[in-house]
C-alpha cells in the first residue's frame, strides 16, 4: 500500500538498517530527526522488524493499515480519491512532507464515509463516547501546509471525527496562496480542540485558509474554546477568493 513511500525512504539508504545504523544515517533523510523513527512494535509486520519513520508508524492500528497511497505518482499532477483510505493517504502524504501537491489536482471520485455515524452516534461523540479507534489526521501543518488544488467535484464526505490538542483542525489543517478547496460538502462529523492553550485555528473545512475556497458546505459540529474558531474556517489570511459558502 505504502510503496511509493517506501521507495522514497530506500533510495535515501535507511530502509531495513538496525535502530542505530539509522541515527548515524539519518542527515541523508532531510528535515528529519532521531525522535521521528520508532521501533516497528506492530507484530513487526510493517517493516519487517527494523526501525519505521513515525509518521508511518502512527496510520497503522491493530495489524490494519488505514491510509493507502496507492494512488499518488510522484510524476502525476491529478489523482482521484475514492475512499477513506486514499483520503487519509492524501494527509500522509502532505503531513510527512512527501509531496505538498503544488501545481496538482486531487478529485473526489465519489461520496467518502470516514466512520458510519448516525444522530446518536455523533450525540455520543460530543461527549466523548463510542469515538471510533480510528480518527482522522487534518490534510496539512503549518510545517507542511497542502499547496494543490482539492475538488471535490460535489461530492460528500461524511463521519469524519477529530479531537486534537494541536493548532489547525479541520479537514485541511492549513493551506497556502495559490491553493484552493472548493465544491464539496461535509455532513455528520466532528472536529473539535480539548480545553488547552494551544487550541486555536479551528473549522470543518479549513483550519487556516490562505489560499482560495469556493463553493463548499458543511453541517459539521466544531468545539473548541481556543481563539479563530469557525464553522467553516477557523481563520482566514486568503490573498485569493472566498465565496459560495454555506454551513
Amino acid at each position: 500500500v505504502t510503496t511509493n513511500v517506501f521507495e522514497r525512504v530506500a533510495r535515501s539508504g535507511l530502509l531495513g538498517l538496525t535502530q542505530a545504523e539509522v541515527n548515524t544515517k539519518l542527515p541523508a533523510l532531510a528535515g528529519e530527526t532521531e525522535s521521528a523513527w520508532v521501533a516497528d512494535s506492530v507484530s513487526n509486520s510493517i517493516n519487517r522488524g527494523t526501525p519505521i519513520l513515525k509518521v508511518f508508524a502512527d496510520w497503522w492500528t491493530g495489524g490494519k493499515l488505514v491510509a493507502d497511497t496507492s494512488w499518488y505518482n510522484e510524476s502525476a499532477t491529478e489523482f482521484i480519491l475514492m475512499d477513506a483510505e486514499d483520503l487519509n493517504g492524501l494527509a500522509l502524504i502532505v503531513n510527512s512532507g512527501l509531496d505538498n501537491f503544488a501545481g496538482k489536482t486531487v478529485k473526489l471520485g465519489g461520496n467518502i464515509t470516514v466512520n458510519e455515524v448516525s444522530a446518536s452516534i455523533l450525540n455520543q461523540w460530543e461527549i466523548g463516547q463510542n469515538v471510533p479507534q480510528v480518527g482522522f489526521e487534518p490534510i496539512g501543518t503549518a510545517a507542511r501546509p497542502f499547496a494543490g488544488s482539492f475538488d471535490g467535484q460535489g461530492y460528500t464526505l461524511s463521519g469524519i471525527y477529530v479531537s486534537s490538542s494541536a493548532p489547525h483542525v479541520g479537514l485541511f489543517g492549513i493551506t497556502v496562496a495559490g491553493s484552493i478547496v472548493k465544491d464539496v460538502k461535509i455532513v455528520d462529523s466532528y472536529f473539535e480542540q480539548p480545553e488547552v492553550s494551544s487550541a486555536k485555528y479551528i473549522g470543518s473545512v479549513v483550519g487556516e485558509l490562505r489560499g482560495d475556497m469556493s463553493q463548499v458546505y458543511s453541517s459539521a459540529i466544531v468545539v473548541s474554546s481556543g481563539s479563530n474558531v469557525g464553522g467553516l474556517i477557523g481563520r482566514t489570511n486568503a490573498s485569493g477568493e472566498v465565496m459560495t459558502l454555506s454551513e
